[in-house]
């Protein structure tokens, strides 16, 4: 199917900029054994793509991974994302629906494809593994529909809202030990950061409570609030150090996950032994600079791989933008020509005449193509550059910007979220 194709695109973003990217990560060896003795010529190299360098940073770079360590990778984070997947599914969040429904297609396809081609399974099976990660995200949808359940019709807060909000957050609070449990029975280590975040949670939920006995509303809410983000935190990071323990990445599951290389005392004969463990891309561009004579000492090396990369998340980032817009445009054109919903189209068209992207009147009218591409691609790239939002997230938070404009634009609340779900399935553009 064509939307395959598309997700495809975004979930290489995703991996690029989101969790960590499998091809990128592997282009040296442990050869200390080997050299122990030869000092004369050896040089240290470490090269940490993240914008730092930290003398300290020790990352002993590993042999790839199997497909069957592959496989054990994406069902630890399934078994530990699932209950939390679930519960967003019951309070009806679509997100949580796509994620689970994306990542059972690219599990399938990892396992199927697994005898034919074990390369292209490890990278089905890590996309379907990052797709799950993205979990805790899903929560965040259940406190605003929380919120929005309960929110007096004059838009003030009471002790119901937040009492709503905290109930809930000990819902969040009930999964985050479930998947702690479950994590331990998976012989993984539970980070500190998940213990001591979950006890500022509860502590900022005990203070909201008591504020609401003494009438503090406003402050009672705002401590409901960061109880309820302080888990999802939590969530995350538990999440993460699943990746940490099963990619052996030698960092602390708070810490972000960045693209790091480390090459232990290695002689300048290896350099060609280097090269071959970078990805295509990666090894050309370097290659060039070397023959170029831009390339001349290991400070150099460091730093064209730095640029490289940094210049490559930039394409990625802008291919993933591109994609998004001609999602969003073709769904608004959708929407606008052939949705079944009369009340949603009358919707989009008054928002495109609003925003003058509409040619004619009447019957005759039509969309003014070239002016609404340029308006969602901006209104894309805005979202992306405030929010750091990339690939199927990135999709969702502009849709629910144009249902916010529309809602203040017009008065009208529309679910175009439930559409784009549709839409997806059925035309991939």
């Amino acid at each position: 199917m064509e939307w395959i194709k598309i997700f495809g695109v975004l979930f290489i973003v995703l991996m690029l900029a989101s969790i960590v990217s499998v091809s990128s990560t592997v282009i040296g060896e442990d050869f200390e054994d080997e050299h122990k003795h030869e000092e004369d010529d050896e040089v240290e190299v470490e090269i940490e793509i993240d914008g730092e360098d930290e003398e300290d940073t020790r990352i002993i770079v590993r042999e790839p991974m199997e497909f069957k360590d592959m496989l054990t990778l994406v069902y630890n984070v399934k078994n530990l994302t699932m209950p939390l997947l679930e519960w967003s599914i019951e309070h009806n969040v679509t997100l949580a629906k796509v994620v689970v429904r994306l990542a059972e297609s690219f599990l399938e396809k990892a396992i199927n494809t697994s005898n034919a081609n074990e390369t292209r399974a490890k990278a089905y099976a890590m996309v379907a593994a990052i797709i799950y990660g993205h979990a805790p995200v899903t929560a965040y949808p259940v406190l605003a529909k929380t919120m929005e359940e309960n929110i007096e019709a004059n838009a003030t807060l009471s002790k119901d809202v937040i009492l709503a909000v905290y109930n809930k957050a000990l819902e969040l609070r009930s999964l985050l030990e479930e998947a702690k449990e479950r994590a331990q029975e998976l012989n993984i280590t539970v980070p500190s950061q998940v213990e001591a975040l979950e006890s500022i949670g509860d502590g900022l939920l005990n203070t909201s409570l008591a504020l609401i006995n003494e009438s503090y509303v406003q402050l009672a809410f705002k401590y409901s609030v960061k109880g309820y983000h302080t888990y999802v935190r939590a969530y995350s990071i538990l999440v993460k150090s699943v990746f940490v323990t099963g990619l052996r990445l030698g960092v602390e599951p708070d810490e972000p996950i960045t693209h790091r290389i480390y090459a232990k005392k290695i002689k300048k004969e290896v350099v060609e032994e280097m090269l071959e463990k970078m990805p295509g891309w990666l090894r050309e561009r370097v290659r060039e600079r070397i023959m170029r004579g831009e390339i001349k000492s290991w400070t150099d090396l460091k730093h064209v791989i730095r640029l490289e990369i940094e210049e490559h998340k930039e394409v990625m980032k802008n291919r993933s933008i591109k994609v998004a817009s001609n999602v969003i445009v073709g769904l608004i054109t959708y929407i606008a020509y052939h949705s079944p919903d009369d009340e949603v189209s009358s919707a989009i068209w008054t928002w495109l005449e609003n925003h003058g992207l509409v040619a004619g009147r009447g019957p005759v009218k039509t969309i003014r193509m070239g002016e609404l591409k340029q308006y969602i691609e901006n209104l894309v790239l805005d979202i992306s550059n405030a929010s750091d939002a990339l690939g199927i997230e990135l999709i969702f938070k502009v849709v629910e910007e144009i249902e916010n404009e529309i809602e203040i634009d017009i008065g009208v609340e529309v679910d175009i979220s439930d559409i784009l779900e549709h839409y997806i399935e059925k035309h991939g553009t």
